[in-house]
Order: C-alpha cells, then sequence, then structure tokens
C-alpha cells in the first residue's frame, strides 16, 4: 500500500485520552514534579556535586517532555495492518501490526496507579514505541480496544489480561527477537 492509499484509509478504530482526565494527570505528578525537583534541587546541589547538578536537570527535562507529549497526543488510530499515533504539529508515529510486540502493564503504587497498553517494534539496539495510558481513557473505550486487538491478532481476549507481553502480536507473524550482540552499547557495559 502507497503512502497516499494510506492517508485516504478510514481508521477502524480511533482513541482518543479524556480531557478532564489529561488534566487531573497534569495537575498531579507531572507539573507539581518540575516544581518539586527544582525546588529540592537546592538541597541536593549544596556541595557542588555534579552528578546531582545533571540528576535533578534530567528529571527536570524528563518531566517537561512527559508533560509535551501528553499535551500534544492528539489521537490513537487503529488500521487494518497498522497503529499510528498522531501529535498535534509534529506529526504522526507509524507500527505495523506484524512487526510489534504488545504489552498491557499494570503498575500499581500507593500514590500512582500506572496502567498502559504499549506497542513496542525492536530495532537493531533499540525500541521504537507507542504507549497508550489506560488511566486517560474510558472503560468502554479500552474494551473496544482489547476486543479490537485480539481480532486483528486472532486470539482470545482472555490473553488481554494485566501484566502480561505478546509476542508475536500476529499469530503466525514471522518476526525474531533482535539479537543485541551487535550493539556497541551493551558491550561497555
Amino acid at each position: 500500500m502507497n503512502e497516499m492509499q494510506m492517508e485516504n484509509e478510514k481508521p477502524l478504530l480511533v482513541v482518543r485520552y479524556v480531557w478532564w482526565r489529561v488534566l487531573w494527570r497534569l495537575c498531579m505528578p507531572y507539573v507539581p514534579g518540575i516544581f518539586m525537583f527544582y525546588g529540592f534541587g537546592g538541597y541536593f546541589v549544596e556541595h557542588n556535586n555534579p552528578i546531582a547538578y545533571i540528576t535533578m536537570y534530567a528529571i527536570m527535562l524528563f518531566a517537561i517532555g512527559m508533560t509535551i507529549n501528553l499535551l500534544l497526543t492528539r489521537d490513537f488510530r487503529f488500521y487494518r495492518d497498522r497503529i499510528e499515533k498522531r501529535w498535534l504539529l509534529l506529526g504522526k508515529k507509524v507500527l505495523k501490526y506484524n512487526e510489534i510486540n504488545v504489552a498491557l502493564t499494570n503498575a500499581n503504587m500507593r500514590v500512582f496507579n500506572f496502567r498502559t497498553m504499549a506497542f513496542t517494534k525492536r530495532l537493531e539496539c533499540f525500541s521504537s514505541f507507542i504507549r497508550i495510558d489506560r488511566n486517560l481513557i474510558s472503560k468502554k473505550t479500552e474494551q473496544k480496544v482489547v476486543q479490537f486487538l485480539a481480532d486483528i491478532s486472532q486470539r482470545e481476549v482472555s490473553e488481554f489480561q494485566e501484566n502480561v507481553e505478546i509476542y508475536p502480536f500476529v499469530k503466525g507473524a514471522k518476526t525474531q527477537p533482535v539479537s543485541l550482540k551487535k550493539c556497541w552499547w551493551l558491550k561497555a557495559i
């Protein structure tokens, strides 16, 4: 399928975050996290420790990046052969179903409950992924997505449960795990 046909094709399912859940996510961990690390930074770097400076600014940049990503995310589009994540101003990211694995995770901590749906394509030394925060979509939409994924992958809905990784996503796909022997940065560890 060429690029023009892909642009004209209608998505089978479109998933958008619920605005008030996004607002709550911004008000709870992200934006206060930026100011907390900046405020506590003076305490940690009191003795001019360069590692403390680097750590403080790395965590702040991560929180700022997560906030920008959340604010610019427009929607997720599911097609017969691929998933797309669309951003405002930044374009889109496309992953084909026959090249990915899917993981449904639930990290339940006392204060935060992070429930995600991650679509990951394994590259030579890195991964390309699209992650949907299941806490930011409605329960009905989440059930539609799970049913859609079960239909596309030719699997049972019961296989899509908490803390599961499905590899390969599509039954019978001829994908192989990537060998990490070529990665220079892993040899140094």
